[in-house]
């Protein structure tokens, strides 16, 4: 978004023909700025504060030129904004104003043509499938202990389920297997403690109790694990032909079938990578990248902050392209996407709460030039 367009926005903000995710917009920003200028609200009315805000919006992005943004002053004017509601970003010469909302409560959709209801966003639901083979769907049942397994009761709170030792000693492996839908997400404590949250479209199996003398479950989709320490009692994490082994850490496991890797993001400890004929040991900090093609396995330093967003209740896209923006969208708003005609080959970045209703997300992604048709619970992207 460059100078002019901005001081349009402002133009139809002071007309009172903004829209409510632009006023949002403005506003936020300028909520920000009197973090980092001397601006004084008190004692004035309402006109003269508008006046005030304008000016000091106009002020600031006349002192930045955004456009063309030359790296020193991207640093600049990232570092002036960087903790705001609204962010300006520049990647590939596409611009993108991302709202970040802390309190989910607070937010009201905001609908953009072609939409005749809010698409929600996700929450914590998911269904547990017990060793007999029978179900159990946790967004419908009441808090507290429910059922046993081998050696474990399982309660639930909330969006949380644990599994407790009901008493010692081995007895007969039960497995169980917990699964979220697009749209969910869960926090599952295992029974050595293990903590374990889950994206949405993801699952875990794992025994109720732990006897085998290797402590293994099996993934799909999305998991971040911290993992309790046994160094007699390793933990191995099984997705497709991968393994993760592990005594106590903290790490992230992306394998969405619709993704071209397998991204493991390492916060804490170490994790041995193996896959295809590589294996890779990585250290806090680091990523692997295993390549489901080639069977090959990449390490690198990690964006953490990115790999985590998820689990921290965020949207962050850094030089990511529109179909790996929408593949998230999917699967946290429980729509289909589509495509029709060319797409733009930029890239974006920025942040947005997962919380707000993708009507805001849309709305947004249409400031700069991104046109969507939604039929029902599909968005079709033009």
């Amino acid at each position: 978004m460059d100078k002019n367009t901005f001081t349009d926005l402002l133009d139809r903000y002071i007309s009172g023909n903004a829209s409510a995710a632009e006023k949002r917009l403005l506003e936020e920003y300028y909520e920000q700025l009197l973090k980092h200028e001397s601006v004084d609200r008190q004692d004035a009315d309402d006109e003269a504060l508008r006046r005030q805000m304008l000016d000091t919006i106009l002020s600031a992005v006349h002192q930045a030129p955004v456009r063309s943004i030359a790296p020193t002053s991207t640093r600049r004017l990232w570092l002036r904004v960087t903790a705001a509601a609204a962010i300006i970003v520049v990647v590939a010469g596409a611009s993108l104003f991302f709202l970040e909302k802390e309190k989910p409560a607070s937010v009201r959709a905001v609908p953009i043509k072609a939409i005749n209801a809010s698409l929600l966003p996700g929450s914590t639901k998911a269904v547990l499938t017990l060793g007999n083979g029978s179900t159990v769907v946790l967004d419908s049942l009441g808090n507290g202990t429910f059922a046993k397994q081998g050696n474990s009761i399982i309660t639930k709170s909330g969006g949380h389920l644990l599994y407790g030792a009901e008493k010692s000693g081995v007895g007969e492996t039960t497995y169980n297997i917990l699964v979220t839908p697009n749209g969910g997400q869960y926090h599952l404590t295992l029974a050595d403690g293990t903590e374990v949250w889950l994206n949405a479209l993801s699952s875990i199996r794992f025994p109720a109790s732990f006897n085998a003398a290797v402590r293994e479950v099996q993934i799909t989709g999305e998991v971040y694990f911290e993992v309790a320490k046994n160094v007699s009692k390793p933990f191995h994490v099984k997705v497709n032909d991968m393994t993760l082994e592990v005594l106590g850490t903290h790490f992230n496991v992306m394998a969405y079938g619709d993704e071209a890797m397998i991204n493991t993001t390492l916060l804490e400890g170490s994790v041995k990578v193996s896959g295809g004929k590589d294996d890779e040991l990585l250290k806090p900090g680091q990523q692997s990248v295993y390549h489901k093609t080639s069977g090959s396995i990449s390490v690198k330093k990690a964006d953490t902050e990115k790999a985590l967003a998820w689990k921290n209740g965020k949207f962050i896209f850094k030089g990511d392209d529109i179909r790996t923006i929408m593949r998230q969208i999917s699967r946290w708003y429980d729509v289909k996407v589509s495509y029709a005609g060319q797409l733009p080959s930029r890239s974006y970045s920025g942040t947005i709460s997962k919380y707000v209703d993708a009507s805001e997300v849309l709305k947004i992604l249409e400031l700069v030039g991104i046109k969507f048709k939604i039929e029902g619970a599909n968005i079709i992207v033009l």
